[in-house]
């Protein structure tokens, strides 16, 4: 295998480890929070009920089933891709052409869009439901989302944590989106490379065939 394909390949599988990573920790940041509120809290609303209590209405769930279903997809593929790449530079074989490279650029564009749409319903989710929760009357309240989780009783839910744990989320879900469009990048630059060097050749042969012959 040519010394640049073997770099290509190794950057490949390192920024596939880093897309699975993020996957996995904005994955389970979201499935915690949801499990310890009880509920999917991005653009969750909150309704003042008397100078100390506060009642929460959870937004819909799918929001927050979408944002899990679009990292296990990236979990997936990143294990997929990862473990095609590993081969492919440890034994040499099963090297995708051109055509398969454009199929991966395909593959790994949808993919950005995904986690474009989940990064998007991570941020403003958690935006509104602390612009909702900044918004409650009276002197009581903390002054700051983080001081939500630690400053005020919950009671029978556990709140102790979702600002860090969809900051996180958030953080990691736009590093995964960054992830996927590299490897969308490098396969598009990787696909238009092969081309030209399958096109080159096919002109070389052409060219060779038509040289006439000197007796």
């Amino acid at each position: 295998m040519p010394a640049t394909a073997t770099i290509v390949n190794i950057v490949e599988v390192a920024v596939l480890l880093v897309a699975f990573g993020c996957g996995m920790a904005a994955s389970i940041m979201i499935g915690v929070t949801s499990t310890q509120m009880g509920g999917c809290v991005l653009k969750a609303s909150v309704t003042l009920f008397d100078p100390t209590h506060f009642t929460l209405s959870y937004s819909s769930q799918s929001r927050c089933q979408f944002c899990l279903a679009a990292q296990v997809i990236g979990i997936l593929l990143a294990l997929v891709f990862m473990a095609y790449r590993i081969q492919v530079i440890c034994r040499g074989k099963l090297e995708i052409q051109a055509f398969g490279r454009f199929v991966a650029t395909i593959v790994f564009g949808v993919m950005a869009f995904l986690v474009l749409v989940e990064a998007c319903l991570v941020t403003v989710g958690l935006k509104t439901f602390c612009n909702n929760l900044l918004d409650l009357e009276g002197a009581v309240w903390p002054d700051t989302c983080a001081g939500f989780q630690g400053g005020i009783d919950w009671q029978s839910i556990d709140g102790s944590a979702f600002y860090y744990n969809l900051t996180t989320a958030e953080a990691v879900s736009w590093i995964s989106l960054l992830c996927w469009l590299c490897l969308m990048g490098i396969s598009l630059v990787t696909s238009f490379c092969l081309n030209r060097r399958i096109g080159g050749l096919a002109r070389a042969q052409h060219t060779a065939r038509a040289k006439p012959v000197v007796t």
